[in-house]
């Protein structure tokens, strides 16, 4: 019989910071804490109490599943890179999951629309399915106009929720990376120093 597979799950791209411990693809525990712009401040520390309450090391994980936005420029960089980190220490695989879809993922409505805010009246925003427990993509992740968006898309907006896991690994709604120095943060678009670069 094979042995359990212990996994960690970090998405930090939204207001929410989202640390969860699987094994196989049963919740051990998780966190799902509302920030305030600090997550790079509160990431760590909630990472290790959280494998400290369930008896876990860092040697005992098995694989780490990490969003990698779109979201907040800073956000998605801290969690990117506490998974960088993590895994080539331990030497095991790192997979990657839109921070939409994990978002997606806590709603069980016919369509979904996971939304993250963009500011200016703009989000970041896809469509998905969900049908007997199973995520598909009807829209990929975009940056668009929320107005516009409402006015062509009928489906339940969410733009909180936890996560759930089982429901992504379900739905194969992942990505394992091949080359860990590759492994990059999903922006969709330009960082404000960017724009300002191509002003000048």
């Amino acid at each position: 019989m094979a042995s359990s597979l212990m996994r960690l799950v970090i998405d930090s791209a939204t207001e929410y910071l989202y640390l969860a411990l699987y094994e196989n693809l049963q919740k051990r525990d998780s966190v799902y804490l509302k920030g305030d712009n600090n997550h790079s401040e509160t990431l760590m520390v909630e990472l290790k109490r959280l494998l400290e309450q369930q008896g876990v090391r860092p040697q005992n994980l098995d694989e780490i599943y990490v969003g990698v936005g779109p979201g907040s420029y800073t956000g998605v960089r801290i969690g990117v890179v506490v998974a960088k980190i993590l895994a080539y220490s331990l030497n095991i695989p790192v997979y990657t999951i839109s921070s939409l879809t994990l978002l997606a993922s806590s709603e069980k409505s016919l369509l979904i629309v996971p939304y993250i805010d963009a500011r200016r009246g703009y989000v970041f925003a896809s469509v998905m399915r969900c049908q007997e427990g199973i995520l598909t993509t009807v829209n990929d992740d975009a940056y668009c106009n929320f107005e516009e968006l409402k006015a062509t898309v009928d489906g339940t907006y969410i733009c909180a929720g936890e996560p759930d896991f089982a429901v992504i690994y379900r739905s194969q709604l992942f990505v394992r990376v091949d080359n860990l120095h590759h492994l990059a943060p999903v922006y969709l678009r330009k960082t404000e120093a960017e724009t300002n670069l191509n002003k000048g």
